[in-house]
């Protein structure tokens, strides 16, 4: 084996390893939006919580921003799936 067949194989791993730990980073992010908008607060660990039904421009913006950086990361991850698909189409090989 040749190191261009281990660089190929390490690109390989390398981006079906940052597509998985992207989309678990997803998948959890959104079950913590989802779990914000059902209880209607957002917690915050350094200062007073903001409720939904006392502040709910803040509470939405936080949480629109939350739900952006959610739907970006979605894309980097899908942009790093189509990358690892590539290694195993025909026309790679």
């Amino acid at each position: 084996m040749n190191w261009k067949h281990l660089s190929r194989i390490s690109q390989i791993l390398g981006s079906g390893l940052v597509a998985g730990l992207l989309s678990w980073l997803v998948w959890a992010g959104a079950q913590g939006l989802v779990g914000v908008i059902q209880n209607g607060r957002i917690v915050n660990r350094r200062g007073p919580d903001v409720y939904m039904s006392d502040n709910p421009i803040i509470f939405w913006a936080l949480s629109g921003f939350f739900a952006l950086g959610v739907i970006l990361m979605a894309g980097l991850a899908l942009i790093c799936l189509s990358h690892w698909l590539s290694f195993f189409r025909r026309s790679n090989r």
